[in-house]
């Protein structure tokens, strides 16, 4: 299959286009592209591998929402194809994690659970009350639809390893629940006493985490030809300040 590259623009492949993310990324980015001040070019579907234009592995930046294995198989072809990679997918085992660790050495990558501006700003805000946190018991509710298969969720795992190895040196609680169609949601409690202290980021459309992606896309685009293993913490503070 022979592709037509945009010039001066961002060509997304979208990885894992049947799943509720992949439907809502490629509805996302469809809405941008009629823009005319829009920055994101062609929109193909993974698998890429029969792509024969290589220019196009130049100004492209593959978005990934999908199960690990494909991401994987996905990955391993971004590493070839030196294409950025964004990872959105949840639920990586030990053996996989050390391939994504390996592959950001040779490709610029995003591994992250949660694209959402609000999951930043809840470890943040967690960050400002570090101090407090030492002499009271947190536990994280999650809730999602009823299809998610991780459980619990990516983002309250990550939630929590940042608990845990930023902020405090114990284990965290984490309560799940999984409901018709909710986009998700997640709440870190502090608790002593009879007191409780709830940072809560609920979100009500899938538009949202599209528009996390498509944002870190314009940000990897930047690191095209180096390496590295980010976070969207990277990404989202960098844009606030300018």
């Amino acid at each position: 299959m022979v592709v037509k590259m945009s010039e001066n623009l961002i060509n997304i492949l979208v990885s894992g286009s049947t799943g509720k993310m992949g439907q809502s990324l490629i509805e996302t980015l469809s809405q941008k592209k009629n823009k005319d001040d829009s920055v994101y070019g062609i929109l193909e579907i993974v698998p890429f591998s029969f792509i024969e234009n290589k220019e196009i592995w130049g100004s492209s930046i593959i978005i990934d929402f999908s199960e690990p294995s494909f991401s994987i198989a996905t990955l391993e072809q971004a590493v070839i194809k030196k294409i950025p990679m964004i990872i959105g997918t949840t639920g990586f085992d030990e053996e996989q994690e050390k391939i994504i660790k390996e592959a950001s050495k040779q490709i610029p990558l995003v591994l992250a659970p949660n694209t959402s501006l609000g999951i930043t700003l809840l470890k943040e805000m967690l960050s400002s009350v570090k101090n407090y946190l030492v002499s009271h018991k947190i536990e994280i509710l999650e809730k999602h639809h009823k299809d998610k298969k991780d459980l619990p969720s990516g983002t309250s795992k990550d939630i929590t390893k940042f608990i845990e190895n930023s902020l405090l040196d114990r284990k965290i609680l984490i309560e799940s629940l999984r409901e018709d169609s909710s986009a998700g949601e997640h709440s870190v409690s502090i608790i002593k006493d009879n007191e409780v202290l709830t940072i809560s980021h609920k979100v009500t459309n899938r538009s949202v985490y599209s528009e996390g992606a498509l944002l870190a896309a314009v940000w990897l685009d930047k690191k095209r030809g180096s390496s590295g293993l980010y976070q969207m913490s990277d990404i989202y503070v960098p844009f606030e300040d300018d």
